[in-house]
């Protein structure tokens, strides 16, 4: 009777390291499961971080380009703004024109008969050659 207990216990024992050893093998492959599924989450957050620094730099520089292009957009407005004001000055004032145009006329006199003066006074000492 004591051998069949003997046996008995040693049957249960091995029984028990078998369920052990399968248990530890079990968790020893869930470890490794999830050691993988944890490098390839840190694979991926790290591809996704790069993308969103890429797409980060792309934005800042869509940001520059379109502060650039209002920039360019409010000269362009002030520009035609002071155009059409030019026009409607011209259109309303053409004597205005007329009085401006006379005014250079006579200013291109005065320093045509001043360069004439110069030229004569010139022309009375001898200090060029002809």
């Amino acid at each position: 009777m004591k051998n069949n207990l003997f046996d008995s216990n040693k049957d249960n024992l091995n029984y028990l390291k078998e369920v052990e050893l399968s248990a530890l093998d079990n968790l020893y492959n869930k470890v490794r499961q999830l050691i993988n599924k944890l490098s390839t989450t840190k694979e991926e957050n790290s591809s996704l971080l790069n993308t969103n620094r890429e797409l980060t730099i792309k934005i800042n520089d869509l940001k520059l380009q379109l502060t650039k292009l209002n920039s360019s957009l409010v000269l362009k407005e002030k520009e035609i703004s002071e155009i059409k004001s030019l026009l409607l000055q011209n259109n309303s004032s053409s004597n205005y024109y007329s009085q401006d145009k006379e005014v250079i006329k006579s200013r291109i006199k005065e320093l045509i008969s001043r360069i004439d003066v110069h030229l004569d006074s010139y022309e009375g000492r001898g200090d060029y050659d002809e």
